[in-house]
């Protein structure tokens, strides 16, 4: 799911960014900065679930 908002944040930037005219350019697009805080809330939602699976995983089968 956090992938498949990412792809399509970055969709939406290229396009604002072609219409800009800054496809190749180091200013900062014209896109606010609620457009990427959705890839961070998905990612930063989905991170607590692989820490807690992660971490039995090594408690459990992991060497001593």
């Amino acid at each position: 799911m956090a992938m498949a908002v990412a792809v399509l944040v970055e969709i939406k930037r290229k396009q604002v960014a072609h219409r800009a005219g800054l496809m190749n350019s180091t200013e900062p697009l014209p896109v606010t900065f609620l457009w990427v805080s959705l890839q961070y809330l998905f990612l930063g939602s989905a991170e607590p679930f692989y820490l807690s699976w992660h971490d039995g995983f090594l408690f459990h089968r992991g060497a001593i």
